[in-house]
């Protein structure tokens, strides 16, 4: 049996990626190129075709990310305190 591969997504560590609709940023809102999300080319400057001026730009701190992912699957505050008050 082969090993599957790994890809590592630098897109996913980029503050303009969008976590909402996922497939896109700021640059590319369509569709991000494969030759970018699969480090072929890295996107330390602007290259033809895309939006802005935006570039590759780490977040700041990695896991603020995946708090970025969870606010969107979670319910609002005030949903969450309704529930709350329901379930007493």
């Amino acid at each position: 049996m082969k090993k599957a591969e790994s890809i590592d997504i630098i897109c996913l560590s980029c503050k303009h990626f969008d976590t909402v609709r996922i497939g896109g940023c700021k640059a590319f809102p369509g569709e991000i190129p494969d030759a970018i999300l699969l480090g072929q080319t890295a996107h330390i400057h602007p290259i033809r075709g895309q939006e802005g001026d935006y570039v590759y730009t780490p977040i700041e701190e990695p896991m603020k990310m995946w708090r970025r992912f969870d606010r969107s699957s979670q319910p609002s505050r005030r949903s969450a305190k309704k529930l709350n008050a329901k379930q007493l």
